[in-house]
């Protein structure tokens, strides 16, 4: 039977069932013994459930990592909310974070990247600060010390 150009009964040949251990985004933290405050950077691929994953992650208190890339796909169902609506609704909760959002959309997916902007990032610690404990900083020597 062919669907969509695709013997799927030569297809099923080729596949196997692979058991994948699941871990909450905490979970995985606390595995790995890392506080929320030490991810530097997050970095998604997964296959359409990138926005979901990367709710989850911010969900943990204290989680602001400087840069995060992750795509954008239409695998995942986004139920009654829709999927446009869903990337927008991250984006509006990343720029509220204190994230720039920039889109790299040259290949055959959504890639996007979202880093925090220099009055958000706390470049002496290392440490990333909130909106109410940034103190406003010269954005070109913020730029030059990353």
């Amino acid at each position: 039977a062919l669907k969509s150009g695709i013997d799927i009964q030569a297809a099923a040949k080729h596949v196997r069932a692979v058991n994948v251990r699941c871990l909450a985004p905490s979970d995985l933290l606390a595995e790995i013994k890392l506080s929320p405050e030490d991810v530097s950077m997050l970095l998604t691929d997964a296959e359409g459930y990138d926005v979901h994953l990367i709710k989850l992650f911010f969900r943990i208190p204290g989680f602001r990592p400087p840069l995060m890339h992750y795509e954008f796909g239409s695998t995942w169902d986004y139920g009654s909310m829709g999927q446009q609506a869903a990337q927008q609704s991250l984006h509006r909760k990343l720029i509220e974070s204190g994230y720039d959002i920039t889109a790299d959309n040259t290949g055959s997916s959504n890639k996007w990247s979202a880093v925090l902007d220099d009055d958000h990032l706390d470049l002496s610690t290392g440490n990333n600060a909130t909106a109410e404990q940034s103190q406003p900083q010269d954005g070109l020597a913020a730029r030059a010390a990353r």
